[in-house]
């Protein structure tokens, strides 16, 4: 008899604590309702560059007052349908603000084709080129002699875009120093900044730049590619460079 005196006791103990936490949790949630501690008042945002604050605010509808009532899940698809997002992240900050963590979508060309312009991101997604945008990014430029009918997801465009794309993972210094990439059928020349113009031809166009790097590097910093006002690579085994106000030679 003892024994379940003791095990009723321990359990009826355990079941007054749990009652009583509820009871607090309960009468906290309750409190904090009244007093309005847990209604939406702010939305912060982060991560955007490009994008202001004012954009990101107005793809945003919350008409709950309760921050409890408020569903993320909408805003995160309401802030992702936006061109330069790539995704957001929405959580509770307690205990009235909702913060929207975006990740923006980055640019690494511009193409022009069919009278139209668009950025594309690594992904070749297209995003709209407009005054803010254009002022914004500087990433080289690609034009398609002979664009009239080329359109977004067509082989000529994806095959440019593909190229910028691969340039960069093995030549970053000269992606970023490029102004134009030009197609002319199959053939491809740069140019840029400092105006050098790189004739690429038409044939393993990626084993060039490659050849192009390996070029760069053994100038040893006694001159960079931006000295010379022409490099053709089109011609098999030869490096063909014009200096600026000097003569022409083949290497």
């Amino acid at each position: 008899m003892h024994k379940y005196m003791e095990i009723f006791t321990k359990y009826y103990t355990y079941f007054i604590k749990v009652v009583f936490i509820t009871g607090i949790v309960y009468t906290s949630i309750l409190y904090t309702h009244r007093m309005n501690f847990l209604n939406y008042s702010q939305l912060l945002i982060i991560g955007n560059d490009f994008l202001d604050n004012k954009q990101i605010e107005e793809s945003i509808s919350i008409d709950e007052e309760s921050i409890f009532n408020v569903d993320l899940s909408v805003i995160q698809a309401q802030v992702e349908s936006l061109d330069y997002v790539k995704s957001a992240k929405v959580s509770r900050i307690f205990p009235s603000t909702i913060m929207v963590e975006v990740v923006e979508r980055e640019p690494i060309v511009l193409a022009k084709f069919s009278d139209q312009k668009y950025f594309f991101d690594v992904e070749f997604t297209p995003l709209p080129a407009t005054k803010n945008s254009l002022n914004f990014f500087p990433v080289p430029l690609v034009t398609i002699e002979d664009s009239t009918h080329v359109k977004l997801g067509e082989f000529k465009l994806t095959k440019a875009l593909r190229f910028v794309k691969k340039s960069k993972e093995m030549y970053s210094h000269l992606y970023e120093n490029l102004s134009e990439i030009h197609y002319n059928g199959n053939h491809i020349s740069m140019i840029t900044d400092e105006r050098t113009r790189i004739n690429l031809g038409d044939e393993d166009v990626l084993y060039k730049v490659k050849v192009l790097k390996a070029f760069d590097n053994a100038l040893q910093q006694k001159k960079t590619i931006q000295d010379y006002s022409f490099i053709n690579l089109d011609v098999d085994n030869q490096i063909i460079v014009r200096e600026r106000k000097r003569g022409r030679r083949n290497l």
